[in-house]
């Protein structure tokens, strides 16, 4: 419909839920597709926060459906989309996202440069980043967790516990125990 009224905005924001629908329902390839034309549709408007959010969405949904590292290349570009659109909060969450994603591939190496750079990034005294360095922290237990690395599993699930006290967010703390 938007197609035949010439309305590439609302075509692009209609192909880009449709997506995030198809990944909820248990189609991520189904919604690859559609985030892909999205995608298109949107870089040739050239809006970056759009372009960065319709990646991260194909990223999302291509890896629902296993391929790792086309999601992994997704999850940066959407990153680097984000940081240019002065996005940075939205881009580092999509960095935690491809943490996760590392860890669950079991890509050692990778995950541990990943975690290492975005701790680095953070900014404990910043109350907005307080959360996002604890979700990191979280991240980076799940994945040593799941690398047999019980005890520095232990030690960033109790780093990641210790900042969710420090901003008081019960719900993540219960999560870490």
């Amino acid at each position: 419909v938007y197609q035949s009224l010439s309305r590439p905005r609302e075509r692009s924001d209609a192909l880009n839920n449709a997506g995030v629908a198809m990944v909820e329902l248990g189609r991520p390839l189904a919604a690859a597709s559609s985030l892909r034309r999205a995608l298109e549709l949107r870089s040739a408007q050239g809006s970056p926060t759009r372009i960065a959010t319709s990646g991260y969405n194909l990223a999302r949904a291509l890896a629902d459906a296993g391929r790792i590292g086309q999601a992994l290349s997704a999850y940066e570009v959407a990153a680097r989309g984000y940081r240019g659109a002065g996005a940075d909060k939205e881009a580092r969450e999509t960095l935690i996202e491809r943490l996760a994603l590392l860890a669950r591939d079991g890509q050692v190496a990778d995950f541990e440069k990943a975690a290492a750079m975005l701790v680095e990034e953070l900014d404990t005294a910043n109350p907005d980043e307080v959360e996002l360095l604890a979700a990191v922290w979280f991240e980076i237990g799940r994945g040593r967790y799941r690398f047999e690395q019980q005890e520095s599993a232990l030690s960033a699930y109790a780093r990641s516990l210790s900042l969710w006290r420090q901003v008081g967010s019960r719900l993540e703390e219960g999560q870490v125990l």
